[in-house]
């Protein structure tokens, strides 16, 4: 529970503390127990749920007969949501000084993220409950935000098999390798296991020293006409070797399927 309070008014978001997943319901309470200043709620108050994009771009500016100067920046921030969450403003509401309030997380929203690129560049998706007061300083409560899980229904990858000339030293054909990879299903998650299947047949007369599947991670942001771009390995895995790898004879190919997770 996220509390935040400000000239006698009390904000409180329950479970601001876990992550809330899109497409549920958030819900909370201001709190004015002072009744003086409750008629702040009629003249004063709005509720917002809000959600950010922030990035900051490192990029380097060349001029004319330079070599270049140093690194610069770019920042821009842009809302990917501003929406008013109303309260209950009844009678009993008021009279206890307490105003509860529901807002339903919209389903689309991306999750909560912040990647720093290790030069100063940076992108983020950042979410908050913000209470604004005509009296007092406005409050926040930071909220992080995880996609709505896709649908259980797998989306595979099977990609039609794709040939690959063999030569040596770039001109004395050695034959070719065909293959192909699938993935049962691209809709993955944090922890849980991939499987790909791996059909080959080899046609060269070169042994084949590995083959890897290598799972990588691409982040890029954009500003003022600048961007920034990482690519992070997540993980790399080897198939095991087979004697199908080896090299064929001048008669016959060798074909090899593998499974690996």
């Amino acid at each position: 529970m996220g509390n935040s309070s400000s000239t006698n008014v009390f904000l409180t978001v329950h479970d601001s503390k876990t992550c809330i997943t899109a497409g549920s319901t958030l819900s909370g309470e201001i709190r004015c127990p002072d009744h003086t200043v409750s008629n702040d709620i009629f003249t004063g108050v709005t509720l917002y749920f809000i959600g950010k994009e922030d990035v900051e771009v490192q990029y380097t500016e060349l001029s004319h007969g330079t070599k270049g100067g140093g690194a610069k920046f770019k920042a821009a921030k842009r809302d990917i949501l501003r929406t008013i969450i109303p309260l209950d403003t009844s009678r009993a509401s008021v009279e206890a000084g307490r105003y509860p309030f529901q807002f339903h997380i919209p389903d689309q929203l991306p999750s909560s993220m912040y990647y720093k690129d290790g030069n100063g560049g940076y992108c983020a998706i950042r979410y908050k409950v913000k209470l604004h007061l005509l009296r007092g300083r406005d409050q926040e409560i930071p909220l992080e935000i995880m996609a709505k899980p896709p649908t259980t229904s797998s989306v595979p990858s099977v990609p039609d098999p794709a040939p690959t000339r063999i030569s040596f030293l770039y001109c004395v054909p050695q034959g070719s390798i065909t293959w192909a990879a699938g993935v049962e299903n691209t809709r993955v998650g944090v922890g849980e296991n991939v499987t790909i299947n791996l059909g080959m047949k080899n046609e060269s007369f070169t042994k084949l020293e590995r083959v890897t599947a290598k799972l990588k991670q691409t982040v890029e942001w954009h500003s003022s006409g600048h961007s920034s771009t990482n690519k992070t390995m997540l993980r790399a895995s080897s198939f095991d070797r087979t004697d199908s790898m080896g090299p064929c004879n001048k008669k016959n190919g060798k074909t090899s399927s593998l499974q690996h997770q």
